[in-house]
Order: C-alpha cells, then structure tokens, then sequence
C-alpha cells in the first residue's frame, strides 16, 4: 500500500502506527511500540516492560532474517502477557506477515473496538479479512481506507477482490476504486488491467524493464502477484496459483512476500501447503 501520513496534528484523530506495505520499514512499527513501552505503565500485565521490551526486539530480529516461525512463536507468548491494545497491534501486524490471518484479525479488530478513529488506516485489517473469507468486511475496510489513501492502486485491487469475491467480477468491475497517480510500476497497468480485463498490459510493463534490474523485479513481483489475484477474483484457481508461485519466487521479505502469500493463498487456493516456507516454491 501506499504511505499515508494520518490527518494533521492537533485533531483527535489516530495516527497511522503500522507502516505502509510500500515503504517496508519492519523497524518502524518496533520503534514505535518501544516507544509506548517505555512511556505507559506496565505492572499490572501478565510481564514486565524488560521483558515486552525483549520479545519486541526478538520478533523483529526474527522477521528481518526471515524466520516467520519463530517470530510468530515469540508474538504469541507476547500476546500471553496480556499487553496493552497498542502492542496487540503489534502482534496482529506481526501475525499477519508470519500467515495466521485468523489471529491477526481478532487482535485488528479488538484494536478498532479500543479505537475506532484508527478504522480507516488499517489496510492490514482488510486483507486479513480477505484470507478468512470475511468479503464483505473487506470491501467495507477498503473503501474506507481510500479516505486516507485515494491514489494506491493496492486498495483497489484488494477491494476488486474482496468484491468479486462477495458479489461477482462484473459487480466489482462496475464498483472499481478510482486511483490516480500511483508512480509505482506496474500499479497504473494494474489498474486498467481490473477495468478492462487486458492482463498484456501487465506483462508488457514488466518486460519493459531490463532483465536483472531492481526495477524489472520489483515490478515482476508485484505484477505477478496481482495478475494471481485477478485470476483468483475470476475464479480460476489453476492460473492464479501459476501466476502466485511465480511471484513468490521473486518475492522480498515483506507482507505479501513471506507466509502472508504464501501460508494464506495456499489456504484460499487449496494448494498443498507443508508450511510457510514451501507454499509456492522456495524464495529466489
């Protein structure tokens, strides 16, 4: 997703606390939970502030290097310790990228519940609630989530597919969130692709970059990735598994790049799964 900002300082409104998908900073939501750590009270928690402090640091060193079962091992024993709502945010966000969808969703939406202002920043909300089949849910958090991030095309896909999902491809193609000016390649291509059905588009986007350049992956990644979520929005599972596993075989350690694609589309496309790091192949 595209970064957003929050509303200025000095309204009652939330910042956003998780980091935008495009921008994949995994320090930055860590920083900040310290942050709150280190500010507000923790004794009447199930652990001490040192120790919410190590799991912290333990989750992000394992996400950094990679290791999503044993980052979502230790967000788990934190979520046993009863933390406060913000580092329940936390280990949703974490969650999430380590593929329990399930989970992460429960702690998204006790977040909301604490604090309601927040609801149209939590893009990760959304997509948790595309991998459990809460469609409609999902249509619903995105088109909020255009409120404060009108121009990422990322949030109309997700919303094209939530849509199709929970009415019909032709329904989510007459309802197609407008996105203008997504810099990001392939993401205008990506776009049209979902109003008019042209998937050529895409590829030739992608093949437009030279081989073996930053550019030429990054755009592989997430037009391959998309192309496999187009395909499932239409209900060709074959395909969208075809396009997904080349997408992980480029993918970087971010939310769609790790278990999150992996682990979850699995699931959704009913494909044989052995755990996180075999879903679609191995990482190239």
């Amino acid at each position: 997703m595209a970064s957003v900002h929050g509303p200025p300082s000095g309204q009652n409104n939330p910042r956003p606390i998780l980091p935008s998908a495009t921008a994949r900073e995994p320090m930055l939501i860590r920083q900040l939970l310290l942050g709150l750590l280190l500010v507000v009270p923790v004794c009447c928690y199930g652990i001490d502030i040192a120790a919410q402090e190590d799991l912290i640091q333990e989750i992000s060193s394992e996400l950094r290097k990679g290791r999503y079962e044993e980052a979502q091992d230790a967000a788990k024993r934190l979520l046993k310790a009863e933390p406060r709502v913000e580092v329940k945010l936390f280990i949703a966000d974490t969650l999430l990228r380590c593929g329990d969808a399930k989970t992460s969703l429960k702690l998204f939406d006790q977040y909301v519940e604490a604090k309601p202002d927040s609801e149209p920043y939590l893009w990760q909300r959304g997509i948790a609630q595309y991998f459990v089949g809460e469609y409609k849910a999902g249509v619903d958090q995105f088109e909020i989530h255009r409120k404060v991030n009108p121009n990422d095309v990322e949030n109309a896909a997700w919303h094209f597919l939530c849509l199709a999902k929970n009415q019909s491809p032709k329904e989510a193609k007459a309802l197609l969130l407008p996105a203008p000016g997504d810099p990001r390649p392939p993401m205008a291509e990506v776009l049209e692709m979902l109003r008019s059905g042209d998937k050529s588009i895409v590829k030739q986007k992608i093949e437009s970059f030279d081989e073996g350049s930053r550019s030429r992956g990054t755009a592989e990644f997430y037009g391959w990735f998309y192309l496999g979520l187009y395909e499932d929005a239409l209900g060709d599972k074959a395909k969208a598994a075809e396009w997904l596993k080349k997408s992980a075989s480029v993918a970087p350690r971010n939310y769609m790049g790790g278990p999150c694609l992996r682990r979850n589309l699995a699931i959704r496309l009913k494909a044989r799964c052995r755990g996180p790091q075999s879903c679609y192949g191995p990482r190239a």
